[in-house]
């Protein structure tokens, strides 16, 4: 059993805020660390944060929306569907069977990002021109 422990390195990643509980709420409460800050950063800051928020909910909806649609225009065949199911299948594939297995994802990622590349899903372009539309 011990040769199968720290054999590789850990690795996490946090993808929830972090809320304080208990006694370090009731310091930050007390010690008015928030409201301290929003002085701080001054009002433009706070302001800016809040717009964040609801640009980033606009950016979000038009990335779904621009996925739906893309997808619908994506064309692939039968053929290479057919070959990418033959091959998802096998439990233990050969050297040969992993060759092909790859060569046909490849081939399938590039059929769906060719969509993709169409159109500006990033940057500044967005925002000032894409989101307006």
């Amino acid at each position: 059993m011990k040769k199968f422990i720290n054999l590789y390195q850990l690795s996490k990643t946090l993808r929830f805020e972090l809320r304080p509980i208990g006694k370090t709420l009731e310091n930050i409460e007390r010690k008015g660390f928030l409201s301290e800050d929003e002085k701080f950063r001054g009002k433009s800051d706070v302001i800016r944060a809040k717009s964040y928020e609801k640009v980033k909910e606009l950016i979000d909806n038009y990335h779904k929306k621009f996925i739906e649609n893309s997808l619908v225009k994506v064309h692939i065949t039968i053929k290479n569907l057919t070959e990418y199911y033959k091959y998802f299948r096998i439990k233990n594939k050969n050297d040969a069977q992993n060759d092909a297995f790859e060569k046909i994802q490849k081939i399938l990622r590039e059929q769906i990002t060719e969509v993709f590349n169409t159109t500006r899903l990033f940057g500044n372009e967005l925002i000032k021109e894409d989101l307006l539309k």
